[in-house]
């Protein structure tokens, strides 16, 4: 949404409480934006929260915009901030930053199956798809998100999942999961991401919830916007498929065995090969994500990451510049080192990277990020242009349906590029 229209609905509003969320560092500006624009408006209680800001809690506070900060879970918190604002007293809740104190923390839910289900008979689903600037575009409209689990069993440097979430995985039952899909069908909801951070982690899970969406939602297609190629199997592949699943986001991360070990990736390079062709022959998308720019990496280790990502058969790939998220591992070494300062905020570092590596200056990071992106498309074309190209592309659009859905992908794609 735009400013005017932030403003007009506030003013049809006219709430009191105004909840922000902000899960990145780099999403920090667009929070304080937003929250100037509420205060402006009429002065209502803010109240940020998400992984950024719980891990940020003590600086925002400062700021003169936020009234409150939530840090972990804010289902329960929130519920009770409303009833604590009505009744007159919010100071003490469990897991709230406040102007005067930092509260203990609450403690994770252990039991996901046990929320219940986010009312959606009153999202104008039609403007998410008019604002929605995503260039991997959903199959089916209207689409909805699911977040069915929480945390990551790895220990990734890059990511600040851990000191968010803790170090436990936790993932709702079957039977919530398909209550929820249920209810969104009902909805005419057609099309469900799952935004989880690592929705295959229970294997019988995933496997139980396709085999239940083949028997009574045949109608639903899934896609989800990263899993580890740790998790998965080319027979779990044969079953997501099946059950509607018609994209994947590999979140390979690194091209080399030496930078795997170095970021602590947990990750087999060969197994994402076999992985890649077998989503390609189940008529699946794939789309590949690679980071460049960690700390210790060499020009050698990011040209051997592009040919290696440029040779899996990935339909598209992303490659990113480090993210310094707040609470890493290697945003708090680099910290302590005195590489980067703890005031990142608003600083956008999917395509520019924001401090030189031990190895590389930003320019030359930048450099790359243009070769590998160039190689990438140089073999994509080299694969359209091969005589085994229709067949390889046949099982993505062997139906008027598919057919359809391929076109809009690259037209998209075009729009993105240009």
């Amino acid at each position: 949404m735009i400013d005017g229209e932030i403003l007009d609905f506030l003013d049809s509003y006219k709430p009191d409480i105004v909840g922000i969320t902000n899960n990145y560092t780099f999403g920090v500006k667009d929070a304080v934006e937003i929250a100037k624009l509420v205060k402006h408006f009429g002065n209502p209680v803010v109240i940020l929260g998400g992984a950024n800001a719980t891990m940020d809690h003590e600086r925002l506070i400062k700021l003169p915009w936020f009234d409150y900060v939530a840090r972990g879970e804010g289902e329960d918190l929130f519920v009770e901030f409303v009833k604590g604002f009505i009744d007159g007293g919010v100071e003490d809740i469990l897991g709230l930053t406040t102007k005067n104190k930092i509260n203990p923390p609450r403690t994770c839910l252990v039991d996901l199956s046990k929320l219940p289900i986010p009312r959606r008979d009153e999202i104008p689903f039609d403007l998410y798809s008019k604002y929605s600037k995503y260039p991997m575009c959903p199959k089916q409209r209207p689409t909805a998100t699911i977040s069915s689990s929480r945390g990551c069993p790895f220990r990734c440097t890059f990511c600040s999942t851990q000191a968010v979430w803790g170090n436990n995985w936790r993932g709702m039952s079957v039977e919530r999961m398909l209550k929820e899909v249920s209810y969104l069908h009902s909805l005419r909801v057609r099309e469900v991401y799952f935004y989880d951070d690592q929705l295959l982690r229970d294997k019988l899970r995933i496997e139980e919830f396709c085999l239940k969406s083949i028997e009574y939602f045949s109608d639903m297609t899934y896609s989800t916007p990263g899993t580890s190629p740790m998790l998965m199997s080319e027979e779990l592949l044969e079953l997501m498929s099946l059950a509607g699943f018609y994209r994947l986001c590999f979140s390979v991360d690194v091209g080399t065995v030496k930078v795997a070990k170095l970021v602590k990736k947990p990750v087999k390079l060969e197994k994402v090969r076999g992985l890649v062709k077998k989503a390609n022959t189940l008529g699946m998308w794939t789309w590949g994500t690679f980071v460049m720019g960690f700390p210790q990496e060499t020009k050698e280790d990011i040209k051997e990451m592009i040919t290696y990502a440029s040779s899996l058969g990935f339909d598209f790939v992303n490659f990113f510049m480090l993210q310094l998220h707040k609470g890493s591992e290697i945003y708090n070494n680099l910290i302590r080192s005195g590489v980067i300062k703890d005031d990142l905020h608003g600083s956008n570092s999917m395509d520019y990277p924001l401090c030189p590596s031990e190895h590389l200056s930003q320019q030359e990071l930048i450099a790359l990020h243009k070769e590998a992106e160039k190689t990438f498309y140089k073999q994509v074309a080299r694969r359209v242009f091969s005589s085994s190209f229709i067949k390889e592309l046949w099982p993505k659009i062997n139906t008027w349906t598919k057919f359809k859905y391929g076109v809009k992908l690259l037209w998209n794609l075009i729009k993105m590029k240009i």
